[in-house]
């Protein structure tokens, strides 16, 4: 994968890597309307890198 490119949907691990911080920080986002969506057979939540940066950028008074 080159440096300009991005996969379309991340795990929850990754999310947070993406965006430097914990887990259970995109958990209380998601509860504050960070979009996901459920793929594979446990209905695993998963998100877009565009909408990470979205999120933190229409919220980055209160994104710490």
């Amino acid at each position: 994968m080159t440096p300009d490119t991005q996969p379309l949907l991340i795990d929850i691990t990754a999310a947070a890597r993406f965006v430097g911080v914990g887990s259970g920080v995109i958990r209380g986002w998601i509860t504050e309307g960070l979009p996901f969506v459920r793929a594979g057979r446990g209905g695993k939540k998963m998100f877009s890198p565009a909408d990470l940066k979205k999120f933190v950028e229409r919220n980055k008074e209160t994104v710490q």
